[in-house]
């Protein structure tokens, strides 16, 4: 159909052409008539055909450029209608490309919007976080200088601790001596006395008894106490009446005041609690830090 289109037009030129020039030689012929044209009366020449033939031929041209003009028209309106519908589904296409791409630009706004949104919240999240930062360093700075307090009087414990040892070790045997010194000789004997039985004391005796005493039976032994304890004190059983001879001597003394070596061990005793308790708060300090620190 495109060929038939693009060769008609020249085709109806040509056979046009060539009708008009058949009729115009036929005018012609018709208005100059030969010699023997005119000498023919009774019967029809060979030119009266030959003008048949032209009329037929020149007939035949018109046709053609009848049937010609007629497909053209016909064809021509095909087209108009495919172009039309062409058009009206170019236009369908047109909307849907029009829709998409309004659906398009409220997805672009819709997501332009959340991603502002995003920014924002980042933002915000950004300045919680430089504040937390800030906090923290805030209490490590301060956690840090508590620890370094802390390690001080750690030192200082420790060299306290050091010179009472040194102070200890070197009163210890001073106060051994001066302790050995100041005690009288029956110190030791007047820490036990004797108990005999009642069957025994009730004999009469004309001379004083020469037996040793039984210390196996009723001796009393203090206890050994522990450093920075003050001893016990030594309860005496009643014990049945004696003669005078077997009367212990005078009462002991009573117990001195603890001397240096036993306040110094007191001393050093608080001392080492007051270190294990500052340690423990130095942990129970990390401890509380680090579940600070941890979510």
């Amino acid at each position: 159909m495109q060929v038939f289109a693009h060769w008609s037009l020249p085709a109806v030129v040509l056979i046009s052409g060539f009708g008009a020039l058949v009729m115009c030689a036929l005018l012609l012929r018709d208005w100059y008539p030969s010699s023997s044209a005119t000498n023919s009366d009774a019967e029809p020449s060979g030119d009266a055909g030959l003008t048949r033939l032209g009329h037929a031929f020149a007939a035949t041209c018109f046709a053609l450029i009848a049937v010609i003009g007629v497909i053209g028209l016909v064809q021509q309106g095909r087209a108009v209608r495919q172009a039309q519908a062409e058009q009206d589904g170019v236009a369908t296409k047109i909307a849907e490309v029009r829709e998409e791409v309004l659906g398009l630009d409220k997805r672009v706004a819709s997501v332009e919007s959340r991603v502002e949104g995003g920014a924002e919240s980042a933002d915000r999240l950004a300045h919680r976080l430089d504040d937390r930062v800030a906090g923290l360093e805030t209490r490590m700075t301060n956690t840090q200088t508590a620890l370094r307090q802390m390690s001080g009087d750690v030192a200082r414990v420790q060299a306290n601790v050091k010179q009472i040892e040194r102070v200890v070790a070197a009163e210890a045997p001073r106060s051994t001596a001066a302790r050995g010194l100041a005690e009288p000789p029956h110190a030791a004997a007047a820490a036990t006395f004797v108990r005999r039985p009642a069957s025994l004391s009730s004999a009469p005796s004309a001379s004083p008894s020469t037996e040793p005493p039984r210390q196996s039976e009723a001796r009393v032994t203090p206890e050994t106490t522990s450093p920075g304890v003050p001893p016990a004190p030594v309860i005496a059983l009643p014990s049945p009446p004696t003669s005078r001879d077997e009367r212990p001597g005078p009462p002991s003394p009573p117990r001195p005041e603890p001397d240096l070596k036993t306040k110094i061990r007191e001393d050093w005793e608080t001392t080492k609690r007051d270190a294990r308790n500052a340690g423990n708060e130095i942990k129970d300090a990390f401890r509380r830090f680090r579940d600070w620190i941890s979510p």
